[in-house]
């Protein structure tokens, strides 16, 4: 056996009794809540470590890729293995088909008809059934069906196919809070100026508003800029209007890096004084404000973190009808391109 002092530079060392440690602490934990563990391999892809996992107590094992599975297999980790990726085309399906015959339990996870079909056709031929959950987007905007009922008519139709066994559902908890528990929570902190103002509230959520993966706290200070902006403006009463919902093909963001297909608008909209023409091109410079007692610094705090996080923010105004501010922000957060960088049209 070698010893650390043998070892070239750089090497990785890992001190075996910690993580025999962790994984013990782990399963514990998961144990007091009456949660079964079943790790994601995707966190280390040593087998060796996967042992170590079930030997704790893991009730089975959780794959990305099918190559996982065929590796962990091999090397004897578990017998109960969930893939969690949608299995496309006749020779992944015959591989997973050839796992499935080694395994005492394989399910696989789809969020599509299209997989459904492709895996019900090869079970079927194979004269076997094929386990299955639905996978179901609450909140990240990557993969899954989007609505309760979208997932039940799913699972439906795969049962319907023949060759396939409903096992659950599948998703992926997403701990950000979402894009309208943020202006939620900034209301709440007017709540007593806007009854006192007699301004009138109302929401536009859609339905499948995705949540804001970035900074929560210093988006949370946006929105409350934004709400306190529009109070300040009707002083004798009104209405604060505010919306969430995907943003369409003609909101523009900053130029990033990489632009995500997917993001979310915030509106928020007032009917109060409005915005003079010969003032709108200093409203996000610091210091400048209209009122009195204000420091002309809230909107352009909400500019620059709105920036930050590779977004961009924008208004329209009719003085004496009102304002809307608009935030349009990628699903994940980017830092916006340095020079240079800018994004081909």
């Amino acid at each position: 056996m070698a010893l650390v002092t043998d070892l070239d530079t750089p090497a990785v060392t890992v001190r075996l009794d910690v993580v025999e440690r962790n994984i013990r602490r782990v399963h514990d934990h998961l144990a007091r809540h009456g949660i079964a563990n079943r790790p994601h391999v995707k966190t280390h892809k040593i087998p060796a470590l996967g042992k170590l996992q079930m030997a704790a107590g893991a009730v089975g094992i959780t794959c990305q890729k099918l190559g996982e599975v065929e590796v962990f297999t091999d090397a004897g980790v578990a017998d109960d293995v969930l893939l969690t990726f949608n299995v496309v085309g006749r020779a992944k399906i015959e591989r997973l088909l050839a796992l499935a015959r080694r395994l005492r339990r394989l399910a696989v996870v789809f969020d599509n008809e299209v997989v459904a079909r492709g895996l019900a056709e090869g079970a079927r031929a194979a004269g076997t059934e094929i386990a299955f959950l639905v996978e179901c987007d609450t909140g990240f905007g990557r993969n899954g069906v989007q609505t309760p009922e979208a997932a039940l008519e799913l699972a439906r139709t795969a049962m319907r196919l023949g060759g396939l066994r409903f096992e659950g559902l599948m998703t992926f908890p997403n701990r950000e809070p979402g894009t309208r528990a943020f202006l939620e929570r900034a209301l709440e902190l007017y709540v007593e100026q806007l009854d006192d103002r007699h301004v009138e509230v109302g929401r536009e959520y859609a339905r499948d508003v995705p949540p804001i993966q970035a900074d929560k706290d210093a988006l949370y200070r946006v929105f409350v800029n934004l709400i306190a902006n529009a109070l300040d403006a009707m002083p004798r009463g009104g209405r604060l209007t505010v919306r969430a919902g995907w943003a369409g093909t003609g909101d523009t963001v900053r130029a990033v890096r990489r632009r995500p297909a997917n993001r979310v608008k915030v509106e928020v909209e007032d009917t109060g004084v409005g915005i003079q023409p010969s003032d709108t091109d200093r409203v996000f410079n610091p210091f400048y404000t209209t009122r009195d007692s204000g420091t002309g610094l809230g909107l352009a705090l909400a500019h620059k973190i709105v920036e930050d996080h590779g977004g961009s923010i924008s208004f329209q105004s009719v003085p004496g009808r009102g304002t809307t501010f608009t935030i349009v922000l990628s699903l994940v957060a980017v830092p916006p391109s340095a020079p240079g960088d800018e994004v081909p049209r």
